[in-house]
């Protein structure tokens, strides 16, 4: 669904006028969900089934307000290990940048 780019009646207008709103609200949901569960930016590509992605999402947006209603604290950020790269070691300074 778009919104409509040159509305030619007042129905037309009134329609892209809630369907930008509605957007701008699905949108800032998203972000929240994306802040509190680091799994759905893990991977920029779809692994599920747009159904199963939908309940994913859905179920999210619970706890989240679960979460809100109870003051749950967010808690500390989680690393995932497997996509950490391994840091290379310090290079040792050599005689000729010790005398420089």
């Amino acid at each position: 669904m778009t919104s409509i780019k040159n509305p030619a009646s007042h129905e037309e207008q009134a329609y892209s006028t809630r369907f930008v709103r509605c957007r701008s609200t699905v949108e800032r949901c998203i972000g929240l969900l994306k802040g509190q569960f680091w799994y759905l930016l893990k991977h920029r590509t779809m692994h599920y089934m747009p159904l199963t992605a939908a309940i994913i999402i859905m179920a999210c947006a619970v706890i989240y307000n679960i979460a809100l209603l109870y003051n749950v604290e967010n808690p500390p950020e989680i690393l995932d290990d497997i996509d950490l790269e391994p840091v290379p070691p310090p290079l040792l300074p050599s005689a000729d940048m010790m005398l420089r």
